[in-house]
Parts: structure tokens; sequence; C-alpha cells
């Protein structure tokens, strides 16, 4: 009997157009891989903001109302009970920077820190400011940002210089975007590497111009009679559009691709070659956009829980919860009775209330 051996079926696919179709795959994994992350973060400063932060905020507010007591018990307790009740005075001392940042610390707690702990809490809110100031300058320089970091001098506060980088930031990407389009007699010498670089981004910008015109040529669904033809043709026409407002390159390329790789017999090399390198362009800005989500400011909150092993997004958000509103409540059950008198009950082992990190 003949043995039939198989044999295997060639691709009739060029090097270029399996490298196209690779990258094309990849960044439908970065883009879906880039929306379950914003949304996923979203989510977290949404429960942030309604849980987290309000709850850490009242928590402060009575670790300050706390040390505010215990530092007038240790100044006026007998010289046998001075030990006891600096060690008690320090525990809740040193859980306030947990829950309250630097500069909203008040000035009797900063007078107390200076007397307990010999250390000038505000110069080290000072110190803090710059070291967050310069944090932040460096963000700006792997950006490519041109921000006047002068603009940051007056404020006092880490909230404000959130939201004032936040909005610097947006203003200068988008200073960024109008100098990209500026004509050539106004922009300043470039170096021979820029202009070539800026010879290829022109060039490919004239080849999606001349690719979208040939496209909405194809898609005109007036030049359809059948009705479903027509129909599928104006889904098409709307999305090729929305792409070419957006500046969306890899849904064009998809879309020619995809429909003229078909009806027309395939794409030249030379568009080919021209097309790889705008999608490796776009599978790199995709990876460092990922990379550096969770450096915008607006997630800033959420950086304190990269440390925490098995980070699973709401889930160790909400276990942390259960931590601090035990804390909350022990210290609201502790503030209760310093308020009626009864100072007996309130000695209380700070180690058990403090939330578990």
């Amino acid at each position: 009997m003949k043995t039939v051996i198989p044999v295997k079926a060639t691709s009739s696919k060029s090097p270029a157009e399996k490298t196209f179709h690779r990258l094309k795959k990849e960044i439908e994994e970065l883009q879906k891989e880039r929306q379950e992350l914003f949304v996923e973060l979203d989510r977290c400063m949404l429960f942030y903001t309604k849980e987290t932060q309000p709850l850490k905020q009242k928590i402060g507010q009575l670790l300050e109302e706390k040390v505010l007591f215990l530092y007038g018990a240790f100044t006026t307790c007998s010289k046998s009970q001075k030990a006891k009740k600096k060690a008690m005075l320090i525990a809740s001392l040193d859980l306030i920077p947990t829950f309250v940042t630097p500069d909203r610390v008040s000035s009797q707690v900063h007078d107390i820190v200076k007397e307990i702990h010999g250390i000038d809490s505000r110069q080290m809110v000072n110190e803090g400011m710059e070291m967050f100031k310069a944090a932040m300058e460096e963000m700006f320089r792997k950006e490519n940002l041109d921000i006047d970091m002068s603009a940051f001098q007056d404020i006092d506060n880490v909230d404000d210089m959130l939201a004032k980088c936040q909005e610097l930031s947006a203003e200068a990407k988008a200073n960024a975007r109008e100098k990209e389009e500026a004509p050539p007699s106004e922009k300043k010498k470039e170096s021979k590497k820029e202009q070539k670089k800026q010879a290829a981004k022109d060039l490919q910008e004239k080849e999606i111009n001349v690719l979208y015109r040939q496209l909405a040529k194809a898609f005109h669904p007036d030049l359809e009679q059948d009705p479903k033809e027509k129909e599928a043709k104006e889904a098409l026409m709307q999305k090729l559009t929305g792409a070419y407002q957006d500046n969306d390159l890899y849904t064009l390329l998809r879309l020619e691709m995809d429909w003229l790789g078909e009806k027309q017999g395939g794409v030249s090399q030379g568009r080919m070659k021209l097309y790889t390198a705008v999608l490796k362009d776009q599978v790199k800005a995709l990876k460092q956009e990922i990379q550096s989500s969770l450096f915008c400011p607006q997630y800033a909150p959420l950086r304190e829980y990269l440390s925490v092993a098995h980070f699973n997004g709401i889930g160790t958000m909400q276990e942390e919860l259960f931590d601090l509103e035990r804390m909350r409540n022990s210290l609201e059950f502790f503030m209760k009775n310093v308020h009626s008198g009864e100072k007996k009950s309130c000695v209380h082992d700070d180690k058990k209330n403090s939330p578990l990190r």
C-alpha cells in the first residue's frame, strides 16, 4: 500500500505581510490591555475617593485628637509614668503620617513631634515638597514635556500640586501638538536626525492622506445599488471618517489590509514597509502608555498599593477598608471615653488598632 505523506501548506504571505499581521495582532492585544487597565484604575480611583479617602481623613483627625490628649497626659503625669505615657504618645504620633499628608498636620502636632523626636517636621514638609517637585520634573522630562517648574513655587500642599501638575501636563501636550502642526518656517533649526525623522513622518502623512482618499472612494455608499452592500459601506465609511479625524493610523491601515487587500490583490511592498514602521511606532507608544499609567497625576493615590503583594484592584482596597473601619471605631471609642471623663478605659495597645498593610 502506497504511503501518502502530507505536504505542509506554504503561506502565500510575504515576510512584510507576516510582520504587518503580527504587529496588528500585538496592537489589538495592547489596546485591549490598555482599556482594561484604565477601566480598573478608574474603578479603583472612584472607590478610593468615595470610600477610602474620607475614612483616612477621619482617622487622621481622630489620631491628632488622641495625640493632643496623650501629650497632655504625658506632660502632667508622675515620673514613674513618664516612660509608659511617652511610649503611648509615640505609637499614635508615628501613625499620623500614614493618614495625614505632612502639609495638613496641625501646628500643635508639629510642635509635639519636635519636642518628642527632636525633628523639625515643618522642615521635613518643605524637603518632602521639594522631593515631590523633583519627581514631577523627572516625569515631565521622560515625557518630553516643556513645563516651567516655577509655577509650583507658591504651592504648599500635595493635592494642589497634583491638580496643577495635571493642568500643566495637558497644556504642554496641547502646545506640543501645535508645534508639530506648525509650518516648517516657524520651526527651530533641527538636527539631521530630526530632519530625517520629520521627512519620514511627512511621507507617512502623505501616504495616509492618499490612503484615506482611496478608501473614501471605495467605501462611498452612493455607488452601491444593493441595500445590504450600501448599508455595509455606510458602516465602513463611518469607521473610516472617525479614524481619519482621530488620526487613528492603525484603523486606517487595517481597513486597507482587510478590504482593499482582498478586493485589489494586496498592498504594494513599498507601502507595506511604510505601514509596518507606523505600526511599530504605535506598539512602542502603547507599551509606554501602559507602563506609565500609574504615574499619571490622577492616579497618584493608588501608587501606595503597588507595594501590596498580589494586588487585585478593588478587592485589595476593600480588604484594607475593613481594617480602616476597625481602626476608626477604636479611635472613636477612645475619644468618646476621653470626652466622658473615663480616662482609665482609654489605655489601648495602638498596634492592635493599626491597619494591616
